[in-house]
């Protein structure tokens, strides 16, 4: 990432498989956010671990021309031949974050936030692809308090240009608190299950995490 510019030795979010840095361009001066993905597990072959990336960002590259998704700008390798996701940074944070600041939001700054939360699902939908881990984590902000959908990581596919209906999607992933009803009945990673319907689901739960402040339901 040095050809961007001069990039950030703090971490503004990391996850299993990344992290996120900030990047300021020479031209400019803009700050961007890149994903920096860990290196290859051993377990993982090479081929999986290329097809993982690859898949993340041509998906949330082809998403990105919506107000409500996070823009996608390319994948290029660092100076030290880690494969990277530039985007836009998001200065306002994400909402599981504003959860803790402001813990008694307006019912009105509550459904703003929802009803965007379902124009970004909407236009993910029509592309034909399930997002499968929607969550408060993966909402951020804009500095103007618009919301925009992050984190393509598992996101699949379910629907191209040439299939008439949408296809079902197999595998556990997502956070389990968001899992819907068909995802804790799935008995292995052939078992299918609706990924729209999943992404329906966990932002019901993600409405009623940020109207309640808790989970809907509690670990059993």
């Amino acid at each position: 990432t040095k050809g961007m510019g001069s990039t950030s030795k703090k971490n503004i979010a990391s996850g299993a498989t990344a992290v996120i840095r900030l990047v300021r361009q020479r031209a400019g001066g803009r700050i961007l956010a890149v994903k920096e993905f860990k290196k290859r597990d051993k377990s993982e072959a090479e081929r999986d671990y290329q097809k993982r990336m690859l898949n993340e960002y041509c998906i949330s590259k082809s998403a990105s021309n919506c107000p409500h998704i996070v823009d996608t700008l390319d994948l290029v390798k660092d100076e030290k031949s880690r494969w990277c996701v530039v985007m836009e940074y998001c200065a306002g944070g994400d909402v599981f974050n504003l959860l803790h600041e402001k813990p008694n939001m307006a019912p009105d700054d509550i459904a703003c936030l929802f009803k965007q939360l379902l124009l970004g699902l909407q236009h993910l939908h029509k592309l034909g692809i399930a997002h499968r881990d929607i969550k408060p984590e993966n909402l951020v902000l804009t500095s103007t308090g618009t919301l925009k959908i992050a984190d393509f990581g598992v996101a699949e596919v379910v629907q191209t240009c040439f299939e008439k209906d949408s296809h079902s999607c197999t595998k556990w992933c997502g956070s389990e608190p968001f899992w819907s009803p068909e995802m804790w009945k799935i008995k292995d990673d052939k078992s299918p299950y609706d990924g729209k319907a999943l992404d329906v689901w966990s932002a019901a739960a993600t409405y009623f995490c940020i109207r309640f402040q808790q989970l809907p339901f509690t670990a059993s």
